[in-house]
């Protein structure tokens, strides 16, 4: 089961999902939905998300191959990257605040090897 993150401000309602990338599941203004979402496959980790807007990171569209290079070594790194499909954290949440939060790990590091923190 997803858990989403909320947050309220005047006339704006936005959800997010860390477990499924950092997902924007929610977009509400003044009441009226601004996102389709696709709870049914938001709840299955086995499925890909539909829906949504999806964080993506380090890239937003194809590499040639999927790979690129760097210091004479070559790395694959699928369409839109793979934040998307890593857990975010929410450190800090505040009533009008919401702050998802990736960094580097040794595992993104063998795909993408360079530091990095998003959020």
């Amino acid at each position: 089961m997803v858990m989403p993150y909320t947050l309220h401000a005047e006339r704006i309602r936005l959800e997010i999902i860390p477990e499924r990338g950092g997902l924007i599941s929610r977009w509400q203004w003044r009441g009226h939905g601004l996102v389709y979402s696709d709870w049914e496959r938001f709840a299955d980790p086995q499925l890909s998300a539909r829906g949504g807007i999806p964080l993506l990171f380090p890239t937003r569209g194809n590499l040639a191959e999927d790979t690129f290079h760097s210091n004479r070594q070559a790395y694959r790194l699928k369409q839109h990257g793979f934040a998307r499909d890593l857990p975010w954290q929410v450190p800090d949440q505040q009533e009008h605040l919401l702050k998802p939060r990736l960094q580097d790990t040794p595992t993104t590091r063998q795909r993408y090897p360079f530091a990095f923190r998003r959020g």
